[in-house]
């Protein structure tokens, strides 16, 4: 299993987080402490590890003998593992931001390695999850690479129009979008918004936020015409579906009201 894992430092306490990913015979080593520290002491003794306060080191050239040196199903195995031990030990809810960034480099890495060593909905259910967590921290180049991943690997696996796939493509357009790339941006939130009119129809809730997303983007690239019709459409739904108190309608209603004003003072 540390083949898999961050070279540089596993952290005892990850692997006692994320114990309940484990198999049994693993888990049962992780939560005697005994057993694990006669287990680590033994790994150290020929070694295999290195030892740090609260941490295991491996050497990355051990990482890849053991890798290249197991056959097919144990390296699926493994891989699995690594990505399960990475789901179990990562939080969830911003409120435990500061647990997450302790854990990111336990988890980045390890999670993506195993996406691309074994494509699977759980890997990239998995690094899907920690990207959000990146780009509500601001880490948007990280971010963007495991949002990517994950969505290739649910487009494969899923296709396009399955609803994870089409989450996915959302999060990443707004990684896009908060980098700068706008115009990549608006190309993933078009074909979002062509398959959910097709699958889900015009009116139905995603259908609506995804235009009006596509008109956030839109405007941004100063293309206003486009955006306030977007805009417009996405309000006129709203009302219709949700009601005219609604916060999504209202929120809607009040970001084209903006730009109606904005234009008219510009052309005053």
């Amino acid at each position: 299993m540390f083949a898999f894992l961050n070279p540089d430092g596993i952290l005892i306490d990850f692997l006692n987080c994320g114990s309940s990913g484990l198999s049994f015979e693993l888990r049962e080593i992780v939560d005697d402490k005994l057993v694990f520290h006669e287990a680590i002491g033994l790994l150290h003794k020929f070694s295999l590890i290195g030892r740090a306060k609260g941490a295991i080191t491996v050497h990355r050239m051990v990482q890849a003998v053991l890798k290249d040196n197991l056959p097919e199903p144990e390296l699926k195995s493994y891989v699995s593992e690594a990505v399960e031990l990475c789901d179990s030990a990562w939080p969830e809810g911003w409120d435990m931001r500061e647990r997450c960034r302790v854990l990111q480099s336990q988890v980045v890495e390890p999670a993506f390695g195993a996406a691309n060593l074994v494509p699977s909905v759980r890997a990239a259910v998995t690094i899907l999850r920690i990207a959000h967590f990146l780009y509500q921290d601001g880490k948007l180049k990280d971010s963007e690479r495991l949002n990517v991943r994950g969505y290739e690997i649910l487009q494969e696996l899923l296709g396009e129009e399955h609803p994870d796939t089409l989450t996915s493509t959302n999060n990443l357009a707004a990684t896009y979008s908060d980098q700068g790339k706008l115009e990549d941006a608006a190309e993933l939130e078009e074909r979002v918004l062509e398959l959910q009119r097709r699958i889900l129809g015009e009116e139905h809730p995603d259908t609506l936020m995804s235009m009006g997303s596509l008109g956030l983007f839109y405007h941004s690239q100063g293309r206003m015409t486009e955006a306030s019709s977007l805009m417009r459409q996405s309000v006129d739904g709203s009302r219709k579906v949700l009601g005219d108190e609604h916060p999504d309608t209202v929120r809607r209603k009040n970001m084209l009201h903006s730009w109606i004003n904005s234009s008219s003072e510009e052309s005053e």
